[in-house]
Protein backbone atom coordinates (compact mmCIF):
# COMPACT_ATOMS: atom_id res chain seq x y z
CA UNK A 1 0.00 0.00 0.00
CA UNK A 2 1.39 3.39 -0.94
CA UNK A 3 1.24 6.36 1.39
CA UNK A 4 0.24 9.69 -0.07
CA UNK A 5 2.87 12.38 0.32
CA UNK A 6 1.60 15.41 2.18
CA UNK A 7 2.34 18.65 0.33
CA UNK A 8 4.19 21.20 2.45
CA UNK A 9 2.20 24.42 3.02
CA UNK A 10 3.31 27.41 1.02
CA UNK A 11 5.17 30.30 2.64
CA UNK A 12 2.07 32.44 2.12
CA UNK A 13 -0.20 29.96 3.92
CA UNK A 14 2.21 29.65 6.82
CA UNK A 15 2.33 33.43 7.21
CA UNK A 16 -1.46 33.77 7.15
CA UNK A 17 -1.79 30.84 9.57
CA UNK A 18 0.58 32.51 12.02
CA UNK A 19 -1.47 35.73 11.89
CA UNK A 20 -4.68 33.84 12.69
CA UNK A 21 -3.12 31.73 15.44
CA UNK A 22 -1.35 34.62 17.19
CA UNK A 23 -4.53 36.71 17.02
CA UNK A 24 -6.41 33.80 18.62
CA UNK A 25 -3.84 33.24 21.38
CA UNK A 26 -2.78 36.79 22.30
CA UNK A 27 -5.51 39.11 21.07
CA UNK A 28 -4.73 42.80 20.73
CA UNK A 29 -1.33 42.36 22.42
CA UNK A 30 0.05 41.26 19.04
CA UNK A 31 -1.59 43.98 16.93
CA UNK A 32 1.63 45.93 16.41
CA UNK A 33 3.87 42.94 15.54
CA UNK A 34 1.22 41.73 13.08
CA UNK A 35 0.87 45.22 11.62
CA UNK A 36 4.66 45.49 11.22
CA UNK A 37 4.88 42.10 9.51
CA UNK A 38 1.94 42.81 7.19
CA UNK A 39 3.44 46.19 6.20
CA UNK A 40 6.45 44.43 4.67
CA UNK A 41 4.28 42.44 2.26
CA UNK A 42 1.77 43.24 -0.45
CA UNK A 43 -1.35 41.57 -1.90
CA UNK A 44 0.51 40.89 -5.16
CA UNK A 45 2.58 38.32 -3.24
CA UNK A 46 -0.51 36.16 -2.64
CA UNK A 47 -2.91 34.39 -5.00
CA UNK A 48 -6.54 33.27 -4.98
CA UNK A 49 -8.07 32.66 -1.56
CA UNK A 50 -4.76 33.55 0.12
CA UNK A 51 -4.87 36.99 -1.46
CA UNK A 52 -8.47 37.61 -0.43
CA UNK A 53 -7.60 36.65 3.14
CA UNK A 54 -4.50 38.87 3.19
CA UNK A 55 -6.50 41.85 1.88
CA UNK A 56 -9.20 41.25 4.51
CA UNK A 57 -6.55 41.21 7.26
CA UNK A 58 -4.97 44.42 5.94
CA UNK A 59 -8.33 46.19 5.85
CA UNK A 60 -9.08 45.17 9.43
CA UNK A 61 -5.71 46.47 10.61
CA UNK A 62 -6.39 49.78 8.85
CA UNK A 63 -9.65 49.92 10.83
CA UNK A 64 -7.74 49.08 14.03
CA UNK A 65 -9.48 45.70 14.32
CA UNK A 66 -7.78 42.43 15.27
CA UNK A 67 -7.43 40.14 12.20
CA UNK A 68 -8.74 37.04 13.96
CA UNK A 69 -10.80 34.34 12.23
CA UNK A 70 -14.00 35.53 13.94
CA UNK A 71 -13.44 39.19 13.06
CA UNK A 72 -12.64 38.31 9.45
CA UNK A 73 -15.86 36.32 9.19
CA UNK A 74 -17.92 39.03 10.90
CA UNK A 75 -16.69 42.07 9.00
CA UNK A 76 -15.00 40.96 5.76
CA UNK A 77 -15.51 37.39 4.57
CA UNK A 78 -18.90 35.98 5.72
CA UNK A 79 -18.06 32.57 4.23
CA UNK A 80 -14.78 32.27 6.13
CA UNK A 81 -16.01 29.49 8.40
CA UNK A 82 -14.12 27.33 10.86
CA UNK A 83 -13.33 24.60 8.37
CA UNK A 84 -11.70 27.23 6.13
CA UNK A 85 -9.68 28.83 8.92
CA UNK A 86 -8.43 25.55 10.38
CA UNK A 87 -6.13 24.57 7.47
CA UNK A 88 -4.38 27.93 7.79
CA UNK A 89 -4.02 27.75 11.56
CA UNK A 90 -2.69 24.19 11.33
CA UNK A 91 0.34 25.51 9.44
CA UNK A 92 1.31 27.92 12.26
CA UNK A 93 4.65 27.13 13.83
CA UNK A 94 6.91 29.01 16.23
CA UNK A 95 5.11 32.09 17.48
CA UNK A 96 6.79 35.50 17.32
CA UNK A 97 9.31 34.60 14.60
CA UNK A 98 7.78 37.06 12.15
CA UNK A 99 10.99 37.78 10.25
CA UNK A 100 11.27 34.10 9.30
CA UNK A 101 7.80 33.98 7.76
CA UNK A 102 8.04 37.40 6.13
CA UNK A 103 11.38 36.48 4.55
CA UNK A 104 9.93 33.24 3.23
CA UNK A 105 7.06 35.07 1.51
CA UNK A 106 9.44 37.66 0.07
CA UNK A 107 11.78 34.95 -1.20
CA UNK A 108 8.92 33.07 -2.85
CA UNK A 109 7.70 36.24 -4.51
CA UNK A 110 11.22 37.11 -5.67
CA UNK A 111 11.60 33.71 -7.30
CA UNK A 112 8.23 34.07 -9.02
CA UNK A 113 9.03 37.57 -10.31
CA UNK A 114 12.47 36.53 -11.54
CA UNK A 115 11.28 33.36 -13.23
CA UNK A 116 8.39 35.09 -14.97
CA UNK A 117 10.42 38.16 -15.93
CA UNK A 118 13.49 36.35 -17.19
CA UNK A 119 11.36 33.79 -19.03
CA UNK A 120 9.61 36.65 -20.84
CA UNK A 121 12.99 38.29 -21.53
CA UNK A 122 14.44 35.09 -23.00
CA UNK A 123 11.35 34.61 -25.15
CA UNK A 124 11.71 38.18 -26.46
CA UNK A 125 15.39 37.56 -27.16
CA UNK A 126 14.55 34.33 -28.99
CA UNK A 127 12.22 36.30 -31.26
CA UNK A 128 14.92 38.86 -31.97
CA UNK A 129 13.44 41.69 -29.86
CA UNK A 130 16.66 42.69 -28.11
CA UNK A 131 15.42 46.00 -26.66
CA UNK A 132 12.34 44.33 -25.17
CA UNK A 133 14.51 41.56 -23.73
CA UNK A 134 16.81 44.03 -21.99
CA UNK A 135 13.87 46.00 -20.59
CA UNK A 136 12.08 42.89 -19.28
CA UNK A 137 15.24 41.55 -17.66
CA UNK A 138 15.99 44.89 -16.01
CA UNK A 139 12.49 45.12 -14.59
CA UNK A 140 12.66 41.58 -13.26
CA UNK A 141 15.98 42.14 -11.49
CA UNK A 142 14.96 45.52 -10.10
CA UNK A 143 11.67 44.18 -8.70
CA UNK A 144 13.44 41.36 -6.91
CA UNK A 145 15.06 42.20 -3.57
CA UNK A 146 18.75 41.86 -2.71
CA UNK A 147 18.80 38.11 -2.18
CA UNK A 148 17.10 37.28 -5.46
CA UNK A 149 19.14 39.70 -7.51
CA UNK A 150 22.45 38.71 -5.96
CA UNK A 151 21.79 35.06 -6.70
CA UNK A 152 21.51 35.95 -10.38
CA UNK A 153 24.32 38.49 -10.66
CA UNK A 154 25.85 36.34 -13.38
CA UNK A 155 23.01 37.39 -15.68
CA UNK A 156 24.66 40.76 -16.08
CA UNK A 157 27.73 39.05 -17.54
CA UNK A 158 25.67 38.30 -20.64
CA UNK A 159 24.94 42.03 -21.16
CA UNK A 160 21.23 41.28 -20.97
CA UNK A 161 20.63 44.15 -18.57
CA UNK A 162 22.94 46.77 -20.00
CA UNK A 163 20.41 49.54 -19.41
CA UNK A 164 21.84 52.70 -17.90
CA UNK A 165 20.45 53.24 -14.41
CA UNK A 166 19.44 56.79 -13.58
CA UNK A 167 21.23 58.22 -10.56
CA UNK A 168 20.92 61.24 -8.26
CA UNK A 169 24.15 63.24 -8.28
CA UNK A 170 26.03 64.62 -5.28
CA UNK A 171 27.71 68.06 -5.55
CA UNK A 172 31.10 66.47 -6.33
CA UNK A 173 31.69 65.02 -9.84
CA UNK A 174 34.65 62.90 -8.76
CA UNK A 175 32.60 61.31 -6.00
CA UNK A 176 29.73 60.71 -8.44
CA UNK A 177 32.13 58.89 -10.75
CA UNK A 178 33.16 56.53 -7.94
CA UNK A 179 29.52 55.99 -6.94
CA UNK A 180 28.72 54.82 -10.46
CA UNK A 181 27.02 58.10 -11.40
CA UNK A 182 25.48 59.00 -8.06
CA UNK A 183 22.93 57.55 -5.65
CA UNK A 184 20.12 55.28 -6.85
CA UNK A 185 16.39 55.21 -6.25
CA UNK A 186 15.33 51.85 -7.66
CA UNK A 187 16.15 48.15 -7.35
CA UNK A 188 19.12 47.44 -5.14
CA UNK A 189 20.53 51.00 -5.21
CA UNK A 190 18.09 52.65 -2.81
CA UNK A 191 20.11 52.73 0.40
CA UNK A 192 23.39 54.49 1.22
CA UNK A 193 25.29 54.58 4.50
CA UNK A 194 27.50 57.54 5.44
CA UNK A 195 29.82 56.83 8.37
CA UNK A 196 32.06 59.12 10.43
CA UNK A 197 33.13 59.88 13.96
CA UNK A 198 31.12 62.39 15.96
CA UNK A 199 31.98 65.98 14.98
CA UNK A 200 33.62 65.09 11.65
CA UNK A 201 30.75 66.48 9.60
CA UNK A 202 28.29 63.81 8.44
CA UNK A 203 25.38 66.21 8.78
CA UNK A 204 27.33 69.01 7.10
CA UNK A 205 28.07 66.83 4.07
CA UNK A 206 24.41 65.83 3.80
CA UNK A 207 23.23 69.43 4.20
CA UNK A 208 25.64 70.64 1.49
CA UNK A 209 24.03 68.23 -0.98
CA UNK A 210 20.51 69.55 -0.48
CA UNK A 211 20.63 72.79 -2.56
CA UNK A 212 21.88 70.90 -5.64
CA UNK A 213 19.11 68.34 -5.27
CA UNK A 214 16.47 71.06 -4.89
CA UNK A 215 17.84 72.80 -7.99
CA UNK A 216 17.34 69.54 -9.93
CA UNK A 217 13.70 69.43 -8.80
CA UNK A 218 14.12 66.67 -6.23
CA UNK A 219 12.38 66.76 -2.85
CA UNK A 220 14.27 66.09 0.38
CA UNK A 221 12.88 64.73 3.65
CA UNK A 222 15.35 65.35 6.50
CA UNK A 223 14.61 63.40 9.70
CA UNK A 224 16.46 64.81 12.70
CA UNK A 225 15.10 64.15 16.18
CA UNK A 226 17.77 65.99 18.17
CA UNK A 227 17.15 69.61 17.29
CA UNK A 228 14.80 72.14 15.77
CA UNK A 229 13.64 72.46 12.16
CA UNK A 230 14.95 76.01 12.03
CA UNK A 231 18.48 74.79 12.83
CA UNK A 232 18.52 72.44 9.82
CA UNK A 233 17.10 75.10 7.49
CA UNK A 234 19.66 77.58 8.82
CA UNK A 235 22.58 75.22 8.19
CA UNK A 236 21.44 74.42 4.64
CA UNK A 237 21.01 78.15 3.94
CA UNK A 238 24.31 79.06 5.63
CA UNK A 239 26.25 76.57 3.50
CA UNK A 240 24.51 77.86 0.37
CA UNK A 241 25.53 81.41 1.33
CA UNK A 242 29.12 80.27 2.17
CA UNK A 243 28.85 81.79 5.63
CA UNK A 244 30.60 80.54 8.75
CA UNK A 245 28.54 79.50 11.76
CA UNK A 246 30.15 82.09 14.04
CA UNK A 247 30.09 84.63 11.23
CA UNK A 248 26.32 84.25 10.92
CA UNK A 249 25.77 84.33 14.68
CA UNK A 250 27.87 87.49 15.05
CA UNK A 251 26.22 89.09 12.01
CA UNK A 252 22.77 88.52 13.45
CA UNK A 253 23.69 89.76 16.93
CA UNK A 254 25.34 92.93 15.59
CA UNK A 255 23.11 93.45 12.57
CA UNK A 256 25.95 93.28 10.03
CA UNK A 257 24.32 94.15 6.65
CA UNK A 258 26.79 92.15 4.52
CA UNK A 259 26.10 88.95 6.46
CA UNK A 260 22.34 89.46 6.70
CA UNK A 261 22.05 90.27 2.99
CA UNK A 262 24.09 87.21 1.98
CA UNK A 263 21.95 84.93 4.14
CA UNK A 264 18.69 86.42 2.84
CA UNK A 265 19.82 86.07 -0.78
CA UNK A 266 20.63 82.41 -0.17
CA UNK A 267 17.24 81.84 1.52
CA UNK A 268 15.43 83.50 -1.42
CA UNK A 269 17.39 81.40 -3.92
CA UNK A 270 16.53 78.17 -2.10
CA UNK A 271 12.85 79.15 -1.91
CA UNK A 272 12.79 79.76 -5.68
CA UNK A 273 14.18 76.31 -6.58
CA UNK A 274 11.78 73.72 -8.01
CA UNK A 275 12.51 71.16 -5.27
CA UNK A 276 11.29 71.27 -1.68
CA UNK A 277 12.92 70.55 1.69
CA UNK A 278 10.83 68.98 4.48
CA UNK A 279 12.31 68.67 7.97
CA UNK A 280 10.91 66.32 10.62
CA UNK A 281 12.32 67.54 13.93
CA UNK A 282 10.35 65.38 16.36
CA UNK A 283 11.33 62.02 17.81
CA UNK A 284 10.96 59.25 15.27
CA UNK A 285 11.41 55.55 14.73
CA UNK A 286 11.80 53.53 11.56
CA UNK A 287 8.07 53.19 10.99
CA UNK A 288 7.57 56.96 11.27
CA UNK A 289 10.29 57.59 8.68
CA UNK A 290 8.68 55.15 6.26
CA UNK A 291 5.23 56.67 6.75
CA UNK A 292 6.53 60.19 6.15
CA UNK A 293 8.47 59.05 3.07
CA UNK A 294 5.41 57.37 1.58
CA UNK A 295 3.33 60.54 2.02
CA UNK A 296 6.03 62.71 0.42
CA UNK A 297 6.41 60.25 -2.47
CA UNK A 298 2.68 60.40 -3.17
CA UNK A 299 2.74 64.19 -3.08
CA UNK A 300 5.69 64.31 -5.46
CA UNK A 301 4.07 61.86 -7.90
CA UNK A 302 0.95 64.03 -7.93
CA UNK A 303 3.05 67.10 -8.73
CA UNK A 304 4.85 65.27 -11.54
CA UNK A 305 1.54 64.09 -13.02
CA UNK A 306 0.18 67.64 -12.85
CA UNK A 307 3.28 69.01 -14.58
CA UNK A 308 4.25 70.99 -11.46
CA UNK A 309 7.51 69.04 -10.94
CA UNK A 310 10.11 67.66 -13.40
CA UNK A 311 9.48 64.15 -14.70
CA UNK A 312 12.75 62.93 -13.18
CA UNK A 313 12.05 64.45 -9.75
CA UNK A 314 12.77 62.02 -6.91
CA UNK A 315 12.61 61.94 -3.12
CA UNK A 316 15.77 61.70 -1.04
CA UNK A 317 15.24 60.76 2.62
CA UNK A 318 18.02 61.59 5.09
CA UNK A 319 18.01 59.87 8.48
CA UNK A 320 20.31 61.71 10.89
CA UNK A 321 21.20 59.33 12.47
CA UNK A 322 20.37 55.60 12.40
CA UNK A 323 20.37 55.22 16.22
CA UNK A 324 17.35 57.54 16.38
CA UNK A 325 15.38 55.23 14.08
CA UNK A 326 16.05 51.91 15.83
CA UNK A 327 14.30 50.83 19.01
CA UNK A 328 15.61 47.80 20.84
CA UNK A 329 12.70 45.87 22.37
CA UNK A 330 13.99 42.99 24.48
CA UNK A 331 10.62 41.27 24.15
CA UNK A 332 11.02 41.07 20.38
CA UNK A 333 14.79 40.79 19.93
CA UNK A 334 17.45 38.88 21.82
CA UNK A 335 20.29 41.10 20.59
CA UNK A 336 20.61 44.74 19.57
CA UNK A 337 21.93 43.86 16.11
CA UNK A 338 18.68 41.96 15.40
CA UNK A 339 16.75 45.22 15.86
CA UNK A 340 19.07 46.95 13.38
CA UNK A 341 18.72 44.07 10.91
CA UNK A 342 14.93 44.24 11.21
CA UNK A 343 14.84 47.98 10.51
CA UNK A 344 17.42 47.69 7.70
CA UNK A 345 15.24 45.18 5.85
CA UNK A 346 12.13 47.29 6.25
CA UNK A 347 13.96 50.45 5.18
CA UNK A 348 15.23 48.78 2.02
CA UNK A 349 11.87 47.24 1.16
CA UNK A 350 10.00 50.53 1.64
CA UNK A 351 12.49 52.54 -0.45
CA UNK A 352 12.28 49.98 -3.26
CA UNK A 353 8.51 49.93 -3.15
CA UNK A 354 8.04 53.70 -3.16
CA UNK A 355 11.05 54.59 -5.34
CA UNK A 356 13.15 56.92 -3.20
CA UNK A 357 16.74 57.02 -1.97
CA UNK A 358 17.40 56.58 1.73
CA UNK A 359 20.60 58.19 3.04
CA UNK A 360 21.48 56.95 6.53
CA UNK A 361 24.06 58.67 8.72
CA UNK A 362 25.88 56.55 11.30
CA UNK A 363 28.64 56.89 13.88
CA UNK A 364 31.88 54.91 13.88
CA UNK A 365 32.86 52.45 16.57
CA UNK A 366 36.07 52.65 18.64
CA UNK A 367 38.15 51.05 15.90
CA UNK A 368 36.98 53.66 13.42
CA UNK A 369 37.87 56.47 15.78
CA UNK A 370 41.42 55.12 16.12
CA UNK A 371 41.92 54.47 12.42
CA UNK A 372 44.51 56.43 10.48
CA UNK A 373 42.32 58.25 7.99
CA UNK A 374 38.83 57.44 6.72
CA UNK A 375 37.03 54.60 8.57
CA UNK A 376 36.56 51.21 6.93
CA UNK A 377 33.05 49.94 6.16
CA UNK A 378 33.34 47.56 9.12
CA UNK A 379 33.74 50.50 11.54
CA UNK A 380 30.01 51.15 11.87
CA UNK A 381 28.88 51.53 15.48
CA UNK A 382 26.13 49.05 16.48
CA UNK A 383 24.89 48.74 12.92
CA UNK A 384 27.20 46.41 10.97
CA UNK A 385 24.16 44.54 9.64
CA UNK A 386 23.49 47.60 7.50
CA UNK A 387 26.58 46.81 5.43
CA UNK A 388 24.79 43.99 3.62
CA UNK A 389 21.72 46.09 2.86
CA UNK A 390 23.45 49.27 1.72
CA UNK A 391 24.25 49.67 -1.98
CA UNK A 392 26.70 52.46 -1.12
CA UNK A 393 28.92 52.89 1.92
CA UNK A 394 30.84 56.17 2.21
CA UNK A 395 33.13 56.94 5.14
CA UNK A 396 34.32 60.42 6.09
CA UNK A 397 37.30 61.80 7.98
CA UNK A 398 38.33 65.34 8.78
CA UNK A 399 40.96 66.44 11.33
CA UNK A 400 39.01 67.75 14.32
CA UNK A 401 41.52 67.49 17.17
CA UNK A 402 44.91 69.10 17.63
CA UNK A 403 46.50 65.64 17.45
CA UNK A 404 44.80 65.08 14.09
CA UNK A 405 45.84 68.42 12.66
CA UNK A 406 49.50 68.11 13.70
CA UNK A 407 50.05 64.46 12.72
CA UNK A 408 52.96 63.91 10.32
CA UNK A 409 54.38 60.95 8.44
CA UNK A 410 57.99 59.73 8.44
CA UNK A 411 58.99 62.44 5.97
CA UNK A 412 57.47 65.17 8.11
CA UNK A 413 54.56 65.70 5.73
CA UNK A 414 50.93 65.86 6.98
CA UNK A 415 49.81 62.36 7.97
CA UNK A 416 46.61 60.61 6.99
CA UNK A 417 44.70 61.83 10.04
CA UNK A 418 45.74 65.40 9.21
CA UNK A 419 43.92 65.20 5.87
CA UNK A 420 40.28 65.23 4.84
CA UNK A 421 38.91 62.11 3.16
CA UNK A 422 35.75 60.87 1.50
CA UNK A 423 36.21 57.14 0.99
CA UNK A 424 33.90 55.00 -1.15
CA UNK A 425 33.93 51.59 0.58
CA UNK A 426 31.04 50.02 -1.34
CA UNK A 427 29.32 51.20 -4.52
CA UNK A 428 26.93 49.34 -6.78
CA UNK A 429 28.16 50.01 -10.31
CA UNK A 430 31.02 52.22 -9.07
CA UNK A 431 34.60 51.85 -7.90
CA UNK A 432 36.21 51.86 -4.48
CA UNK A 433 38.79 54.46 -3.55
CA UNK A 434 39.82 57.03 -0.96
CA UNK A 435 39.38 60.57 -2.29
CA UNK A 436 41.35 63.34 -0.64
CA UNK A 437 39.07 66.33 -0.06
CA UNK A 438 39.43 69.56 1.86
CA UNK A 439 37.23 71.62 4.14
CA UNK A 440 36.88 75.36 4.55
CA UNK A 441 37.91 76.21 8.14
CA UNK A 442 35.62 79.26 8.16
CA UNK A 443 32.40 77.75 6.83
CA UNK A 444 32.94 74.02 7.46
CA UNK A 445 32.09 73.29 3.80
CA UNK A 446 33.62 70.18 2.23
CA UNK A 447 35.03 70.56 -1.27
CA UNK A 448 37.06 68.63 -3.82
CA UNK A 449 40.26 70.57 -4.56
CA UNK A 450 40.53 68.78 -7.92
CA UNK A 451 37.11 69.65 -9.31
CA UNK A 452 34.54 72.41 -8.90
CA UNK A 453 31.11 71.45 -7.56
CA UNK A 454 28.15 71.56 -9.94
Amino acid sequence: MTTATKTAPSAQRQFLGNVLEEARLYGRDVMEPIRDAMAQLGPEMFEGADRRLFEAMAELLDEDKLPSAGTIRLFKLPNFLGDQAAPYMDTAQQMGEWSTYVEAVLAAHERKVLIEGLTAALEAARKGRGDDARTLATLALDEASSRGSQSLEAVTDFSLVAVKEERIETPWPRLNEHLGGGLGFMGNSVLSLWVADSGVGKSSVAQQMIPGWLAAGHHVLYCFGEGDKSNIVQEVTRFHASLGYEELRYGRERGVPKVLDAYQRAADELASLPGRLFVHDEEFDGQKVRELARVRCRELRSLVEAGAAPENARLIVIVDNIDSAVTFDSKRFQREDQAYEYEAKRFEQAAKRDGYHLMILSQTNDEGRRRQGAPEKSDIARAKVLMNRAAFIVTLHRPITEADRTQTDKEGEPGRRAKTWIAVRKARGGKLDELEFASNPRTGQWYDPQQPAF
